[in-house]
Formats: structure tokens, C-alpha cells, sequence
């Protein structure tokens, strides 16, 4: 998407698509989700080596818009990640500017996955956005359950400790024939209904 609103002077679409990846796919879900990780020794290294390629791989694409900011920060990331990469860590180019387009690699896409997190997000969102509603502090506990599809269930059951660990929330049930707590909070997720316990 950067690349062809690059390409086709649309500087605000590749903006924007930059900026959604980032806050909203890597700050606020994926670094959240692996600092547990990163207090893991065996896990650490995996982690830092995904974080470095990420930051890498944003810090081309940011490239053409902010040069300087870029530059900058891609000099501080040599410092601690001199080699970058997923399969095979390499040596990083000396300079961003000299470093390759970042491309897709659609071998590593996990369809599966993407459903997943996809799911997992609108959850959470509509999550927060009842706590919000019903002016329920995050450090409050609560719990909920999902009426969904089984297909939908067996993706989100092994996000249980993740909706945990972001909105301390404990999923109670998932799949077609929960049963709404009394009294609840409800969201509709189009093709999954969400109830938060409100006992």
C-alpha cells in the first residue's frame, strides 16, 4: 500500500497506511503482546530479532517523508541491532538511505493467523469501548463471553490470556450457544455478539 501511494503521489494514503500499521497493528497490539516475551530468556532473542525487522522495515517506508527522523533513528538502531533480518540476519545498509525498498514476503502470510488477530482486535476494542461506556476502570477484572461461530471459538480460545493480560478481561465461554450473564453489557461484533458480566 506504501509503495503504490508512493508511486502514485498519493502521499497521504501512504502516510496513512504507515501510521495504521503502525499504532494500531505494531505499538498498540504487538508490542503489548510480547513483553511478556521479552521477559523470557529462551523467547528474547526471537522477539528482539521480529522487533529490529519491524522497526527496520518502517524506518524505509518512513524514509521518503521524514529523512532526517529516519536517518537518525536508523544510526541509534545500528547501535544495538547491527545485523536485521528474519531467515538470515544480515549486516543493515550503513544508511537508510542506501538501504533496499522493503518488499512482502508472502511466503511467511498466514491466513489463519491474520483471522485471528482481526478477531481478536474487534473483541477487544468492543471490550474497552464498554468499560468506557460503562465507566469500568481497566484495573477492575471483569469477564465475558462471545457467542460465536465454532470456527470463530477455536480461533479466539488461544487468545484467552491475551485479552487477559491488555484489558483484564477473562473470557468465561466462546462459541454458538453461550449463555448471556444477567445483568450484561453487550456489543455486536457483526458476525459474534459480546457480554460483559456487569455483577
Amino acid at each position: 500500500d506504501v509503495t503504490e501511494g508512493l508511486e502514485s503521489y498519493r502521499y497521504a494514503d501512504a502516510a496513512k497506511a504507515i501510521y495504521e500499521f503502525a499504532w494500531d497493528e505494531f505499538c498498540s497490539l504487538y508490542l503489548e503482546i510480547v513483553k511478556a516475551r521479552l521477559g523470557e530468556e529462551k523467547q528474547r532473542p526471537v522477539v528482539q530479532r521480529i522487533l529490529a525487522h519491524v522497526l527496520d522495515s518502517l524506518l524505509r517506508l518512513l524514509h521518503p517523508m521524514m529523512p532526517f527522523i529516519t536517518e537518525e533513528v536508523w544510526q541509534l538502531l545500528a547501535k544495538v541491532a547491527p545485523q536485521r533480518g528474519l531467515a538470515k540476519p544480515e549486516n543493515a545498509a550503513e544508511s537508510v538511505m542506501i538501504a533496499s525498498w522493503p518488499t512482502a514476503d508472502l511466503a511467511r502470510r498466514d491466513t489463519t493467523v491474520e483471522s485471528r488477530f482481526a478477531k481478536y482486535q474487534a473483541t477487544l476494542k468492543a471490550i474497552n469501548e464498554i468499560r468506557s461506556r460503562q465507566d469500568i476502570p481497566t484495573k477492575n477484572p471483569i469477564e465475558f463471553v462471545l457467542r460465536c461461530s465454532e470456527e470463530d471459538a477455536a480461533l479466539l480460545r488461544p487468545m484467552t490470556p491475551y485479552f487477559q493480560q491488555m484489558t483484564n478481561a477473562k473470557a468465561v465461554a466462546f462459541g454458538p450457544s453461550v449463555d448471556a450473564p444477567k445483568p450484561n453489557a453487550a456489543s455486536s461484533l457483526g458476525d459474534m455478539d459480546l457480554f460483559v458480566d456487569l455483577r
